[in-house]
């Protein structure tokens, strides 16, 4: 079926010409959207066959199917199998989430677009590229009920970058939702903005939000606390007395703070030390991160091409294309950083050997990334890809491990690619980030 057709909480606006909301987590915001598509008739949500394992519950609780569509080697969903997944599922909503940073090729935006005419709701996770969006960082540090002026993100930003939905007229959907803690020092909280036009024309999703109860509070003061332990053990030095206490305190705390976060379910208003902390972190936060990685990716990539490359090979050229990767030859380096515009996480990928090796080293160290997405959810559980992720045509989704079908001449892959995120938030440790990378790569 298609969608063409009470209290307040920080940074709410009238739905009358659409507006923001800042909520307590990303999961509130989902199941705030789930519930308005299940109220006009929506039966059936797509999304990434690759994804955060929450992602889809908050549609399930609501009764909607949840069908994985097959990803591409940007992990995004690919547009082929989008289009095809709509056939199946007409009138079908569609989540994309620009995953790890990644943007929507063109082929992408344009079945997304497609599915918008063709009366589909599309919703955009932008957890991983809010640091990019200055006017969702605005909304959201905003969150004292004052209206937007009206500017575009693009006439505002200064950077020259362009947002998608609400924010301007150039994204091919109406609902923008992000996490905020991956990404900012905020405790918990999430933002949703909707346009006001389409399936979003008269919604006011704050009048669906309850009173914030223990669970809420509780979830918020170990974010809090989570924020203290993380600043306690960047005082100290690797191997310094009190590193490795300080080091399990934040592992603790960051297991207890995501079981609290699963357990607060119901949507409410985000607290007011959230509000503050977004205040603060959407001033100069986001724009020195963004720098950070930026110029990490950047380095990485140079560092791994380099290492890949046999001795006597020219500076420059590609680590995949001196080791050979393809049919019939040898497999390409063992890491790579996966390509992304958007500043919100710096993702690598690869061989197994190498991505554990590097996934303890970063730990043993106290430097942990933004997201870790394990496939415990997915039909069939964590799995390394047959092959990389680069390979021609490749296509991921949740399956059989490491297992390969031949689907009319087109290969597919399915199974759990392996990810690890490096932390964009350290800028005095990049070249530290880069040696450790490179060792590790050197072990696959």
């Amino acid at each position: 079926m298609s969608v063409t057709t009470g209290s307040r909480a920080p940074g709410h606006r009238s739905a009358a010409t659409g507006g923001r909301v800042l909520v307590g987590n990303g999961k509130q915001a989902l199941a705030l959207v789930a519930r308005r598509l299940r109220g006009l008739g929506v039966r059936a949500v797509l999304v990434p066959a690759y994804r955060c394992a929450t992602m889809a519950a908050p549609f399930e609780l609501e009764g909607l199917r949840v069908r994985g569509v097959p990803c591409g080697a940007d992990l995004l969903m690919d547009a082929g199998a989008l289009q095809q997944a709509l056939v199946v599922e007409p009138g079908a909503a569609v989540l994309h989430c620009e995953t790890y940073g990644a943007a929507a090729g063109a082929g992408l935006r344009a079945a997304l677009r497609t599915a918008r005419e063709a009366g589909s709701a599309v919703v955009l996770d932008a957890s991983h590229s809010v640091l990019d969006r200055a006017v969702l960082l605005r909304a959201g540090a905003g969150a004292a009920g004052t209206a937007d002026d009206g500017a575009t993100d693009s006439s505002r930003a200064g950077d020259g970058r362009t947002a998608g939905g609400p924010a301007d007229d150039d994204g091919p959907w109406d609902v923008v939702v992000a996490s905020l803690r991956k990404t900012l020092p905020v405790p918990d909280g999430a933002l949703l903005v909707w346009s006001g036009e389409g399936w979003t024309r008269g919604w006011d999703p704050a009048g669906d939000l309850v009173g914030r109860a223990p669970v809420d509070e509780g979830s918020t003061a170990l974010g809090a606390a989570l924020a203290a332990a993380v600043a306690r053990l960047r005082a100290l030095a690797p191997g310094a007395p009190g590193f490795g206490t300080a080091r399990l305190e934040v592992c603790e705390l960051a297991e207890r703070h995501e079981d609290a976060i699963e357990e607060a379910l119901s949507p409410v208003a985000a607290g007011e030390a959230v509000v503050e902390a977004l205040g603060r972190a959407a001033g100069g936060e986001a724009a020195w991160r963004g720098a950070t990685a930026q110029d990490l990716r950047i380095r990485l990539g140079e560092a791994l091409r380099v290492a890949a490359a046999p001795s006597g090979t020219p500076r420059g050229t590609r680590g995949a294309d001196a080791v050979g990767a393809g049919p019939g030859r040898a497999p390409g380096p063992a890491l790579r950083v996966l390509d992304a515009p958007w500043s919100g996480a710096v993702a690598v990928t690869g061989r197994a050997q190498a991505l554990t090796a590097l996934a303890e080293d970063l730990s043993a160290r106290g430097l942990w990334g933004p997201a870790l997405w394990d496939g415990s959810d997915a039909v069939g559980g964590r799995a390394v890809l047959a092959r990389p992720l680069d390979w021609p045509g490749a296509l991921i989704a949740a399956g059989r491990s490491g297992a390969w079908e031949d689907l009319g001449g087109e290969e597919r892959v399915t199974g759990w690619p392996l990810v690890v995120t490096l932390p964009t938030d350290r800028p005095e440790r990049v070249e530290e980030l880069v040696a450790v990378v490179v060792r590790a790569a050197a072990l696959g």
